[in-house]
């Protein structure tokens, strides 16, 4: 069991750490200058510096985690894992001096340096309390994979605090509708009181084909064609454009909800292949036909992101265990 965590463990930080250097030095402009602007102190006094250090505290909490168990999860894995997230973010922000839309700064070496901290000590109190007291508590109780998805939507919910946290409202614009979080959020909470309990019911292998349906409808919504628009090849392009408060609630929901869906999937049978590969087919015939609708962003995040919950159910799963897993409700289509 302990290699398997490392080697997994060792697979989601690599990952984890090209998705850290992708977005941290996204759109991957660069232009060599010998006089560049040192590394520099940042001031927290306005609420958007604020936020963009707690953001980076957050966001740099699974990479130590992931450190910590793929270099053995003993105490030699937390200073590795701090090692590791100090090096990263000094190396990106080192980076980011030459690139034209970013700024290097000490602040986000201090942030990223503590989340990954704070990651590899929660890790690490996880593993000493889960031999102990965590197991015993949730053996037979609750499935893996319905605690990946908790955990998914405890993000999904913290994110929509950040229009509060930068008191700025979000938009949601003429798409999707306004109903349509409020019904997300009903059915999101549905999916974790399912996926938490273990063991199948009959009932629940005919809800798979119902949220493939629910994902197409609010892909094609509102079902309007307009002209024909760009397709953005890149994913998470928008998150140099849009404000933090408004993108971040997005893709976490996106995240949550995609993952629901293959996991949903796979009580139809046919493992992982068909289990991912439906949906996938299913969202990219969605995003090809959003070229023409209007008020959409048709692009290969959502398509990214399905992907990496596909991954993250993965992880969850352990091979030598012949067990179903449950479904759950409740997707979002691009927009």
């Amino acid at each position: 069991m302990k290699t398997l965590y490392t080697r997994r463990g060792a697979v989601f930080l690599l990952l984890y750490m090209i998705a850290v250097v992708y977005g941290s030095l996204y759109p991957w402009v660069f232009h060599y200058n010998p006089h560049a602007a040192h590394l520099r102190w940042l001031p927290l006094s306005t609420g958007g510096f604020l936020l963009d250090f707690l953001l980076n505290i957050v966001f740099y909490v699974p990479l130590g985690a992931a450190a910590f168990l793929a270099f053995g999860g003993g105490a030699a894995g937390l200073f590795f894992a701090f090692a590791t997230g100090f090096t990263l973010s000094f190396g990106v922000e080192q980076a980011q001096r030459y690139n034209a839309w970013r700024v290097g700064d000490y602040n986000d070496i201090v942030s990223n340096s503590l989340g990954t901290a704070l990651g590899a000590i929660a890790a690490f109190a996880w593993k000493r309390a889960h031999r102990h007291w965590i197991r015993p508590a949730l053996a037979g109780r609750f499935a893996p994979e319905g605690l990946v998805l908790a955990a998914l939507w405890l993000a999904w919910n913290g994110f929509l605090l950040l229009p509060a946290v930068s008191r700025h409202p979000s938009q949601y614009g003429d798409s999707p509708p306004r109903w349509m979080p409020a019904v997300n959020e009903v059915l999101g909470i549905v999916t974790v009181a399912i996926a938490l309990r273990p063991g199948v019911h009959p009932m629940k292998k005919a809800l798979a084909p119902l949220f493939l349906l629910w994902l197409a409808v609010q892909e094609l919504m509102p079902f309007q064609w307009g002209v024909r628009q760009d397709f953005s090849w890149l994913p998470f392009e928008g998150m140099l454009y849009a404000r933090p408060e408004i993108y971040f609630p997005l893709v976490f929901g996106k995240l949550f909800f995609y993952t629901a869906v293959v996991w949903a999937m796979r009580f139809r049978g046919g493992g992982w292949f068909w289990a991912v590969l439906i949906p996938l087919a299913v969202l990219a015939a969605g995003e090809a036909a959003q070229i023409y609708i209007p008020d959409h962003t048709p692009e290969t995040t959502d398509l990214v992101l399905m992907a990496g919950g596909a991954f993250l159910l993965w992880m969850a799963d352990h091979p030598k265990t012949a067990r179903k897993t449950e479904p759950a409700g409740c997707l979002v289509g691009g927009n």
